[in-house]
Protein backbone atom coordinates (compact mmCIF):
# COMPACT_ATOMS: atom_id res chain seq x y z
CA UNK A 1 0.00 0.00 0.00
CA UNK A 2 2.69 2.57 1.07
CA UNK A 3 4.81 1.28 -2.00
CA UNK A 4 2.02 1.89 -4.61
CA UNK A 5 1.77 5.36 -2.71
CA UNK A 6 5.43 6.07 -3.65
CA UNK A 7 4.73 5.25 -6.93
CA UNK A 8 2.57 7.23 -7.85
CA UNK A 9 3.93 10.30 -5.99
CA UNK A 10 7.55 9.59 -8.17
CA UNK A 11 4.75 9.47 -11.43
CA UNK A 12 3.32 12.72 -10.41
CA UNK A 13 6.87 14.38 -9.79
CA UNK A 14 7.98 12.82 -13.36
CA UNK A 15 4.75 13.98 -15.35
CA UNK A 16 4.90 17.75 -13.28
CA UNK A 17 8.65 17.36 -14.65
CA UNK A 18 7.94 17.10 -18.21
CA UNK A 19 5.23 19.44 -18.28
CA UNK A 20 7.86 22.61 -16.79
CA UNK A 21 10.36 21.37 -18.89
CA UNK A 22 8.11 21.62 -22.05
CA UNK A 23 6.63 25.27 -20.71
CA UNK A 24 10.16 26.33 -20.39
CA UNK A 25 11.11 25.61 -24.10
CA UNK A 26 8.37 27.14 -24.93
CA UNK A 27 8.87 30.31 -23.19
CA UNK A 28 12.26 30.50 -24.51
CA UNK A 29 11.24 30.31 -28.12
CA UNK A 30 8.79 33.01 -27.44
CA UNK A 31 11.80 34.83 -25.69
CA UNK A 32 14.20 34.81 -28.77
CA UNK A 33 11.21 35.22 -31.46
CA UNK A 34 10.19 38.81 -30.06
CA UNK A 35 14.36 39.07 -29.68
CA UNK A 36 14.42 38.53 -33.20
CA UNK A 37 11.97 40.44 -34.47
CA UNK A 38 12.97 43.42 -31.76
CA UNK A 39 16.16 43.53 -34.04
CA UNK A 40 15.15 43.43 -37.09
CA UNK A 41 12.79 46.47 -36.88
CA UNK A 42 15.60 48.14 -34.93
CA UNK A 43 18.17 47.76 -37.61
CA UNK A 44 15.18 49.05 -40.34
CA UNK A 45 14.84 52.08 -38.30
CA UNK A 46 18.59 52.89 -38.10
CA UNK A 47 18.58 52.69 -42.12
CA UNK A 48 15.49 54.78 -42.25
CA UNK A 49 17.44 57.18 -39.60
CA UNK A 50 20.49 56.74 -41.85
CA UNK A 51 18.59 57.84 -45.02
CA UNK A 52 16.65 60.83 -43.36
CA UNK A 53 20.34 62.07 -42.13
CA UNK A 54 21.91 61.53 -45.75
CA UNK A 55 18.98 63.30 -47.00
CA UNK A 56 19.19 66.83 -44.55
CA UNK A 57 22.87 66.42 -45.13
CA UNK A 58 22.07 67.18 -49.12
CA UNK A 59 19.77 70.01 -48.38
CA UNK A 60 22.27 71.39 -45.69
CA UNK A 61 24.81 71.11 -48.50
CA UNK A 62 22.80 73.04 -51.14
CA UNK A 63 21.82 75.50 -48.71
CA UNK A 64 25.17 75.78 -47.94
CA UNK A 65 26.26 76.41 -51.63
CA UNK A 66 23.68 78.59 -52.56
CA UNK A 67 24.34 80.87 -49.67
CA UNK A 68 28.12 81.08 -50.81
CA UNK A 69 27.56 81.57 -54.39
CA UNK A 70 24.62 84.46 -53.67
CA UNK A 71 27.46 86.11 -51.38
CA UNK A 72 29.87 85.77 -54.02
CA UNK A 73 27.85 87.70 -56.41
CA UNK A 74 26.88 90.05 -54.18
CA UNK A 75 30.78 90.50 -54.13
CA UNK A 76 31.48 90.80 -57.33
CA UNK A 77 28.65 93.29 -57.66
CA UNK A 78 30.57 95.58 -55.25
CA UNK A 79 33.48 94.74 -56.62
CA UNK A 80 32.17 96.00 -60.52
CA UNK A 81 30.46 99.43 -59.30
CA UNK A 82 33.39 100.28 -57.21
CA UNK A 83 35.85 100.13 -60.41
CA UNK A 84 32.98 101.91 -62.07
CA UNK A 85 33.06 104.79 -59.68
CA UNK A 86 37.03 104.85 -59.49
CA UNK A 87 36.80 105.31 -63.27
CA UNK A 88 34.10 107.88 -63.33
CA UNK A 89 36.18 109.72 -60.44
CA UNK A 90 39.67 109.07 -62.11
CA UNK A 91 37.99 110.81 -65.63
CA UNK A 92 36.61 113.51 -63.53
CA UNK A 93 40.31 114.18 -62.06
CA UNK A 94 41.83 114.63 -65.53
CA UNK A 95 40.88 117.59 -66.02
CA UNK A 96 38.94 120.77 -64.63
CA UNK A 97 35.42 121.36 -65.48
CA UNK A 98 35.61 124.71 -67.42
CA UNK A 99 33.09 127.17 -68.49
CA UNK A 100 32.58 127.56 -71.63
CA UNK A 101 29.87 129.88 -73.88
CA UNK A 102 29.66 128.12 -77.42
CA UNK A 103 28.45 130.53 -79.71
CA UNK A 104 26.94 127.51 -81.96
CA UNK A 105 25.24 125.09 -80.63
CA UNK A 106 25.86 122.00 -83.20
CA UNK A 107 22.95 120.79 -84.90
CA UNK A 108 20.48 123.21 -83.33
CA UNK A 109 19.77 125.36 -86.26
CA UNK A 110 18.82 122.01 -87.91
CA UNK A 111 16.52 120.95 -85.41
CA UNK A 112 14.47 124.55 -85.85
CA UNK A 113 11.11 123.76 -87.86
CA UNK A 114 12.28 125.45 -91.08
CA UNK A 115 10.19 123.46 -92.79
CA UNK A 116 7.06 122.81 -91.01
CA UNK A 117 4.43 121.79 -94.04
CA UNK A 118 7.18 118.65 -94.43
CA UNK A 119 8.57 117.73 -91.03
CA UNK A 120 8.45 118.11 -87.35
CA UNK A 121 11.92 118.11 -85.92
CA UNK A 122 13.37 117.95 -82.11
CA UNK A 123 16.62 118.61 -80.78
CA UNK A 124 18.71 116.65 -77.94
CA UNK A 125 22.27 116.76 -75.91
CA UNK A 126 23.35 113.29 -74.62
CA UNK A 127 25.74 112.60 -71.78
CA UNK A 128 26.81 109.88 -69.94
CA UNK A 129 24.45 109.21 -66.45
CA UNK A 130 25.95 109.74 -62.89
CA UNK A 131 26.51 105.63 -63.29
CA UNK A 132 27.11 105.01 -66.70
CA UNK A 133 30.51 104.92 -68.41
CA UNK A 134 32.07 108.69 -69.46
CA UNK A 135 33.83 106.98 -72.33
CA UNK A 136 30.60 105.28 -74.17
CA UNK A 137 29.95 106.93 -76.84
CA UNK A 138 26.99 104.77 -77.97
CA UNK A 139 25.53 105.04 -75.15
CA UNK A 140 25.85 108.98 -75.34
CA UNK A 141 24.30 108.76 -78.81
CA UNK A 142 21.59 106.80 -77.82
CA UNK A 143 20.56 109.33 -75.06
CA UNK A 144 21.00 112.27 -77.05
CA UNK A 145 18.45 110.63 -79.76
CA UNK A 146 15.85 109.51 -76.86
CA UNK A 147 16.46 113.36 -76.08
CA UNK A 148 15.19 114.27 -79.55
CA UNK A 149 12.53 112.36 -79.90
CA UNK A 150 11.03 112.98 -76.49
CA UNK A 151 11.28 117.24 -77.92
CA UNK A 152 8.82 116.36 -80.30
CA UNK A 153 7.00 113.90 -78.51
CA UNK A 154 6.62 117.39 -75.86
CA UNK A 155 5.91 119.85 -79.00
CA UNK A 156 3.03 117.16 -80.50
CA UNK A 157 1.26 116.56 -77.47
CA UNK A 158 1.50 120.78 -76.90
CA UNK A 159 -0.63 120.81 -80.28
CA UNK A 160 -3.18 118.42 -79.89
CA UNK A 161 -5.50 121.15 -77.51
CA UNK A 162 -5.31 123.85 -80.23
CA UNK A 163 -5.43 121.32 -83.05
CA UNK A 164 -8.94 120.27 -81.72
CA UNK A 165 -10.07 123.46 -80.92
CA UNK A 166 -9.54 124.90 -84.80
CA UNK A 167 -10.61 121.86 -86.32
CA UNK A 168 -13.99 122.21 -84.98
CA UNK A 169 -14.32 125.67 -85.65
CA UNK A 170 -13.67 125.22 -89.40
CA UNK A 171 -15.68 122.26 -89.51
CA UNK A 172 -19.89 121.73 -89.87
CA UNK A 173 -20.49 118.04 -88.73
CA UNK A 174 -24.31 117.02 -89.14
CA UNK A 175 -25.60 116.48 -85.20
CA UNK A 176 -25.68 113.30 -84.40
CA UNK A 177 -22.33 112.32 -86.28
CA UNK A 178 -20.23 114.11 -84.68
CA UNK A 179 -17.65 112.34 -82.50
CA UNK A 180 -16.94 113.41 -79.02
CA UNK A 181 -13.98 115.84 -79.35
CA UNK A 182 -12.32 113.99 -76.56
CA UNK A 183 -12.09 110.68 -79.30
CA UNK A 184 -10.77 113.13 -81.72
CA UNK A 185 -8.44 114.50 -79.38
CA UNK A 186 -7.33 110.59 -78.46
CA UNK A 187 -6.72 109.41 -82.49
CA UNK A 188 -4.43 112.68 -82.72
CA UNK A 189 -2.29 112.35 -79.57
CA UNK A 190 -2.03 108.60 -80.70
CA UNK A 191 -1.49 108.73 -84.08
CA UNK A 192 1.44 111.67 -84.19
CA UNK A 193 2.59 109.61 -81.25
CA UNK A 194 2.91 106.29 -82.82
CA UNK A 195 4.43 108.20 -86.15
CA UNK A 196 7.29 109.71 -84.22
CA UNK A 197 8.04 106.51 -82.25
CA UNK A 198 8.40 104.88 -85.95
CA UNK A 199 9.43 107.62 -88.11
CA UNK A 200 11.77 109.25 -86.54
CA UNK A 201 15.28 110.09 -88.22
CA UNK A 202 18.59 111.57 -87.24
CA UNK A 203 19.68 114.46 -89.99
CA UNK A 204 22.03 115.99 -87.54
CA UNK A 205 24.46 114.12 -85.47
CA UNK A 206 27.71 115.66 -83.88
CA UNK A 207 29.95 113.86 -80.91
CA UNK A 208 32.36 115.84 -79.26
CA UNK A 209 34.72 115.07 -76.15
CA UNK A 210 35.33 117.31 -73.18
CA UNK A 211 38.37 118.40 -71.78
CA UNK A 212 37.66 115.92 -69.04
CA UNK A 213 37.76 113.33 -71.69
CA UNK A 214 34.21 112.51 -71.71
CA UNK A 215 31.92 112.36 -74.81
CA UNK A 216 28.77 114.48 -75.45
CA UNK A 217 26.27 114.06 -78.29
CA UNK A 218 24.47 117.16 -79.64
CA UNK A 219 21.75 115.77 -82.24
CA UNK A 220 18.55 116.50 -84.04
CA UNK A 221 16.04 114.37 -86.09
CA UNK A 222 12.73 114.74 -87.34
CA UNK A 223 9.61 112.93 -88.37
CA UNK A 224 8.00 113.69 -91.63
CA UNK A 225 4.58 115.35 -91.53
CA UNK A 226 2.96 113.00 -94.15
CA UNK A 227 3.48 109.85 -91.54
CA UNK A 228 1.93 112.32 -88.99
CA UNK A 229 -1.06 112.88 -91.17
CA UNK A 230 -1.26 109.18 -91.97
CA UNK A 231 -1.47 107.69 -89.13
CA UNK A 232 -3.89 110.36 -86.98
CA UNK A 233 -6.06 109.46 -90.29
CA UNK A 234 -5.99 106.13 -89.63
CA UNK A 235 -6.65 106.30 -85.76
CA UNK A 236 -9.64 108.26 -86.41
CA UNK A 237 -10.95 105.13 -88.53
CA UNK A 238 -10.47 103.10 -86.06
CA UNK A 239 -12.47 104.74 -83.85
CA UNK A 240 -15.01 105.53 -86.00
CA UNK A 241 -14.83 109.32 -86.06
CA UNK A 242 -16.40 111.04 -89.16
CA UNK A 243 -13.82 113.62 -90.06
CA UNK A 244 -12.92 116.06 -92.81
CA UNK A 245 -9.39 115.17 -94.52
CA UNK A 246 -8.72 118.31 -95.72
CA UNK A 247 -9.45 120.47 -92.87
CA UNK A 248 -7.71 117.71 -90.53
CA UNK A 249 -4.52 118.04 -92.28
CA UNK A 250 -4.73 121.92 -93.29
CA UNK A 251 -5.00 122.40 -89.60
CA UNK A 252 -2.13 120.38 -88.24
CA UNK A 253 0.25 122.05 -90.75
CA UNK A 254 -1.16 125.58 -89.69
CA UNK A 255 -0.66 124.84 -86.31
CA UNK A 256 2.75 123.13 -86.79
CA UNK A 257 3.62 126.35 -88.91
CA UNK A 258 2.63 128.81 -86.33
CA UNK A 259 4.76 127.33 -83.29
CA UNK A 260 7.31 127.30 -85.51
CA UNK A 261 7.51 131.18 -86.20
CA UNK A 262 6.84 131.38 -82.54
CA UNK A 263 10.08 129.42 -81.80
CA UNK A 264 12.21 130.69 -84.77
CA UNK A 265 11.36 134.59 -83.11
CA UNK A 266 12.58 133.17 -79.33
CA UNK A 267 15.82 131.62 -81.10
CA UNK A 268 17.00 134.94 -83.10
CA UNK A 269 16.36 136.90 -79.77
CA UNK A 270 18.43 134.18 -77.71
CA UNK A 271 21.14 134.20 -80.16
CA UNK A 272 20.87 138.25 -80.30
CA UNK A 273 20.93 138.90 -76.70
CA UNK A 274 24.36 135.86 -77.04
CA UNK A 275 25.94 138.15 -79.26
CA UNK A 276 25.88 140.83 -77.54
CA UNK A 277 27.07 139.46 -74.46
CA UNK A 278 30.19 138.57 -76.80
CA UNK A 279 30.70 141.81 -77.94
CA UNK A 280 30.70 143.25 -74.88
Amino acid sequence: MKTNLYCSIAIAAIIAGVTLTSCGGSKQATTNQASSESTSDRVKRMNEEAELIAAQQKLDDAKAAADRAAKQREADAAVADAQRKRNIEQANKQAPILEVQLIKIPCFDEALDTEPDKYITGFGIGEPGVNDSPFDQGLVYNNALVMARNSIGEKWMGFIKNISNNYYAKTTVPAGTQASQANFERAVRTGGEKAINDFNAVMCQNMAKTERGTYVCYLASRVPMEKIKLQVAKELEVLKVKYDQQVLFETLEGELKNQAEKDNQEVEKMKQKQMGAVGE
